[in-house]
């Protein structure tokens, strides 16, 4: 069960990254992990605490938007066989803090320090850091029947 679970969120990030592509977002690094900086109070139901957090898609570039400026988005993607549910807050809710945790751990990472670091010789004097969920199902070609 735990490998049909990697494969389908395997195929999601897929599809995120072709979403990426097509949107124009080129440049960009999937399946990077950090170290959890709050191992007790990020912990896992179940786990003693938490050592790292993964990152399943970092974009980063200068902002359209703001002169100067870097934009660090950290893309989470939950993505899953099963249709979602009649009420979905609290599963949402469990998604959502996932990246909160993640975002708070990159927020001191190796990755934005150095990531930051690469743009400072190019005029960057500062960075928006961003944090966002994909919550995607499969629909399966037996269910698409109107």
């Amino acid at each position: 069960m735990g490998e049909l679970s990697k494969t389908i969120g395997e195929k999601g990030e897929l599809l995120v990254n072709n979403f990426l592509s097509i949107i124009g977002w080129n440049n960009f690094q999937d399946g990077e992990s950090i170290d959890c900086h709050l191992a007790d109070n990020h912990k896992r139901a179940g786990t003693k605490k938490r050592n790292t957090h993964g990152i399943d898609v970092f974009c980063s570039f200068r902002s359209q938007m703001q002169d100067y400026t870097l934009d660090n988005i950290v893309l989470s993607v939950k993505y899953t066989s099963k249709s979602y549910p009649a009420n979905p807050s609290s599963l949402f809710k469990e998604h959502f803090k996932d990246l909160a945790q993640t975002m708070e751990c990159y927020m001191k990472s190796d990755l934005r320090a150095q990531n930051n670091e690469d743009y400072e010789m190019s005029g960057i004097n500062g960075a928006n850091d961003t944090g966002v969920l994909f919550w995607l199902i499969m629909i399966s070609s037996q269910s698409r029947m109107l």
